[in-house]
């Protein structure tokens, strides 16, 4: 979202699951409670928040991490933009922003956006939308090596903000891990 390649980058670093191997099935999943809301962490998937950085941005963030595929993370994010945040200033803008390339376009050379759509998540208003992405996987240097990423967004509003989940993908393993996404959002917890 904010920056997803730092992220990447970051947590490549640090040689989280290293190997790209999945996680084992008898790993516990963890719950994090971040006060708007509470998320099971997918089991062996490695989780990440910047404190600090949530109080000046008023963005209340949980990244989690998978392993590789095509030379890039699967990951899952669940945040809390509170009202007066940095980025946003409502869901309906986050949604525009995200759903759309900057000249509002829903097809570029390297991008191609899905339609929104309204949906429901534990009997609130939510709205899903997906977008595809060529990705650069070395973009401090000229190698033009990418991956195309697949990411799906579902946003839930709040009287005052709003709940953002994102799967992010390579598209080769999207289908075959969407269910982790799926099963992430439905056993978060919304409190606000």
């Amino acid at each position: 979202m904010r920056t997803i390649l730092s992220f990447i980058l970051l947590f490549s670093a640090a040689g989280a699951c290293a190997g790209g191997k999945p996680a084992p099935a008898e790993a516990k999943a963890v719950v994090h409670d971040l006060g708007w809301f509470s998320c099971r962490a997918p089991a062996g998937w490695e989780a990440g928040r910047d404190k600090a950085a949530e109080t000046r941005a008023k963005i209340y963030e949980l990244e989690f991490l998978g392993p590789r595929a095509g030379g890039a993370p699967l990951m899952v994010s669940a945040a809390y933009y509170a009202k007066g945040n940095t980025d946003f200033s409502s869901a309906e803008e986050f949604i525009r922003i995200n759903s759309k390339d900057s000249f509002g376009r829903t097809v570029s050379l390297s991008r191609k956006y899905g339609p929104v759509r309204k949906t429901a998540l534990g009997g609130r208003r939510a709205f899903a939308f997906e977008r595809t992405v060529k990705e650069y996987l070395h973009p401090e240097s000229d190698s033009e090596e990418s991956v195309t990423v697949k990411e799906k967004f579902l946003v839930v509003p709040g009287k005052d903000g709003f709940v953002a989940f994102h799967y992010y993908a390579p598209s080769a393993v999207y289908e075959k891990n969407l269910p982790v996404f799926n099963k992430t959002v439905s056993d978060c917890s919304l409190k606000f």
